[in-house]
């Protein structure tokens, strides 16, 4: 279990429906809701894994910019580990998960990007 509180550039992640991520090998291994306990907001994350050992990595969807953001700080897959608690949950640190694909920028890879590329497929700003 991780209790954890999520800030991005220094604000805390706490609009409703946001939701906090754990992956192993890149395939879900939980998610846990913002939670507003009696001691604050804080994420309840429960890892699970067939693995008995391995890298969690975390990202956090927020609701309020509709945006996903990653959060640098990898841990040690341990079962039966907690980390943190309701009282002193760990502080995580996210930032914003760059979307190479997504061409126009609108946080979005979607069919504009698809057509953008298109429409420039085998082009070339080299003159020979």
């Amino acid at each position: 279990v991780i209790y954890a509180k999520v800030e991005v550039n220094g604000t805390e992640i706490t609009t409703p429906d946001s939701m906090l991520g754990g992956f192993m090998e890149g395939v879900s291994a939980g998610y846990a809701d913002v939670e507003d306990k009696p001691t604050g907001i804080v994420y309840q994350l429960v890892v699970t894994s067939e693995n008995t050992s391995g890298q969690i990595t975390l990202r956090i969807f927020d609701s309020l910019d509709c945006k996903v953001y990653a959060i640098e700080d990898t841990m040690d897959f341990v079962p039966g580990a907690v980390i943190g608690s309701l009282i002193d949950p760990m502080l995580l640190e996210a930032s914003e998960v760059e979307l190479r694909a997504d061409i126009n920028h609108d946080g979005t890879v979607d069919l504009l990007d698809f057509s953008i590329m298109a429409a420039e497929w085998m082009m070339s700003t080299n003159s020979n």
